[in-house]
């Protein structure tokens, strides 16, 4: 037989919690997607994620995400892999508001 448990709280924080889980799993599906594409610039990934650019720069400063250059050029444009974004997500290395 299994246990229940009867957890009480505010309606107000009910109500916030659903609101984020609605939001991420949105973010989620849209991620995992089979027909979007795997490499996005920075700015779409600060929209996905919706993060402030210095937090995105500090993501990449910190190691949290490794950029990808297709070119040999140094100064090319830079793109980060769905999938990735995808794991640290999963993971809970990276929060979604």
């Amino acid at each position: 037989m299994s246990d229940i448990a009867v957890i009480t709280i505010p309606i107000e924080e009910w109500k916030a919690t659903t609101a984020m889980l609605k939001g991420l799993c949105t973010k989620v599906d849209k991620l995992t997607k089979q027909t979007e594409k795997e490499l996005l610039t920075i700015p779409e990934v600060r929209e996905l994620l919706s993060l402030s650019k210095t937090t995105m720069e500090r993501y990449i400063n910190d190691g949290i995400f490794e950029i990808v250059r297709p070119t040999m050029n140094p100064s090319g444009k830079r793109y980060i892999k769905r999938s990735e974004i995808e794991n640290k997500l999963n993971n809970g290395e990276i929060s979604n508001p």
